[in-house]
């Protein structure tokens, strides 16, 4: 194994992004503060040379630039879907079968499981849908985008027929666990090893039915939400805004459901390609709208550019979070994490050290799919060496990804899971962070307790 460069400094610029964010309870500058210090430790006098390289390198990936109009285009096509009145039409259809707290939070989860194909969809439809509805009742957004992410990377996981599903499929054959061609089938057999995702979709599901308590800031959302009926703070006011139809318009449901509709087939048309999927949503709700004068020409393309404003924030946590990640890949983050752990991963303990390591990479990183091309090619030959299964050390893994995806502040399906539910980013994540501990401490005693069984 290749010795991490920087060993226990590289620890630092992650600590000081999370130092940072609790103090200022902003997301971007602490993700700048970070990425500044990493550089100020990898090459001296040089870091504002290399810091502006690195936003250069950043903003020139194809991935990252992909995410950016994707998401922004998201924000397009929710804004003229609000403008349409489809939105409101289908928010008041549901409306009139969801009369109490439970039920608006039941459908939300309801809706998390179903829209299963991508994270990203899961995150911007469910939350831009539901949270007129979980507004009516007096449910703070917060308990909205919690349901939101959790049903967003645990089930994409959890479902064999994702893009999370297809890329770990071929990550599997790719690191030489399975032969080619095996890679899905194996993945099919890890599913029911993956506790994390599994715990959290049945944990959102008691939250919903009231059947988890409240504790800690998001029973303070609620305490707030009941009494005045306000159910984001201030700080969320500033950054979303929802769009109205015109006074008087009839709403109609064929508004949401055809553009919903295209969004899901193309994508899974075009092989799970989400920009495919939003390009022709686009247009289709340009032929849908404009000629039914639903809104004026130039108003649906100002409405195009108004939408896209409100993902500018999410979106610069996104990339903000990819220049640390380069940062903390150059300094071996993950890497010297492993190293330190290796030691202690045997026996009946490696399954609970493998998924409490993966958690923090990728608590820490905020990246899932990079750091399991690294992680999977050095633990699965410790897993044999060991003793232990591979669909259990599969399944730690797997898990520990969905912790970090689901529970890092600056994570996309974080981010973008506060952006759909209309809510400040550091706002959903100190609310949601107290129940994605309780599903961490679950998942680390499912997995002692499998190892006994089967190591």
């Amino acid at each position: 194994m290749e010795e991490s460069s920087y060993g226990i400094i590289s620890l630092i610029p992650v600590t000081c992004v999370l130092v940072a964010a609790i103090v200022t309870r902003r997301s971007v500058e602490p993700l700048v503060f970070g990425s500044i210090i990493g550089w100020i430790i990898l090459s001296g006098p040089d870091f504002l040379w290399n810091l502006g390289e690195s936003a250069v390198n950043t903003a020139g990936n194809y991935d990252n630039m992909w995410i950016v109009v994707v998401c922004a285009l998201f924000g397009s096509i929710i804004a003229v879907m609000q403008k349409s009145g489809g939105a409101f039409a289908f928010g008041n259809f549901i409306g009139k079968g969801v009369k109490t707290e439970r039920r608006a939070l039941l459908t939300s989860w309801f809706l998390g499981l179903v829209i299963f194909i991508d994270d990203y969809m899961n995150c911007l439809v469910v939350g831009s849908t539901m949270r007129n509805i979980t507004d009516r009742q007096k449910i703070p957004r917060a308990a909205l985008a919690y349901i939101v992410d959790a049903t967003a990377a645990p089930v994409c996981l959890l479902v064999p027929m994702t893009t999370w599903a297809v890329y770990l499929a071929g990550l599997i054959e790719k690191t030489g666990v399975v032969p080619e061609g095996g890679g899905l089938g194996m993945y099919v057999k890890v599913i029911p090893y993956m506790l994390y995702p599994i715990i959290t979709v049945a944990l959102t599901f008691l939250f919903a039915i009231k059947a988890l308590p409240l504790f800690g800031p998001m029973k303070k959302a609620y305490a707030v939400a009941r009494g005045t009926g306000v159910t984001y703070s201030g700080e969320s006011s500033m950054k979303f805004e929802d769009v109205l139809p015109k006074e008087n318009a009839k709403l109609s449901m064929i508004d949401f459901f055809i553009p919903i509709a295209v969004l899901i087939g193309v994508t899974i048309w075009r092989g799970t390609d989400l920009l495919a999927g939003v390009v022709a949503t686009m247009i289709v709700c340009l032929i849908l709208y404009v000629p039914r004068r639903k809104m004026g020409l130039n108003e649906f393309f100002d409405l195009l550019v108004d939408g896209s404003k409100n993902m500018i924030m999410p979106l610069l946590v996104v990339i903000t979070a990819f220049m640390l990640l380069e940062v903390n890949d150059q300094l071996g983050l993950t890497n010297f994490v492993i190293e330190t752990a290796s030691p202690y991963m045997n026996g009946i303990f490696f399954a609970p050290i493998v998924f409490f390591i993966q958690a923090m990479i990728g608590f820490l990183t905020g990246s899932n799919w990079g750091t399991w091309a690294i992680t999977i090619p050095i633990v699965m030959p410790l897993a044999e060496a060991a003793g232990v299964p591979a669909v259990l050390a599969l399944g730690a893994l797997f898990s520990g990804g969905g912790f970090g995806s689901h529970a890092c502040p600056w994570g996309d399906a974080t981010v973008l899971a506060s952006a759909g539910s209309g809510l400040d980013n550091i706002e959903h994540v100190k609310t949601q962070l107290p129940y994605c501990f309780i599903g961490m401490a679950f998942s680390i005693i499912g997995f002692l307790i499998l190892s006994i069984i089967m190591v």
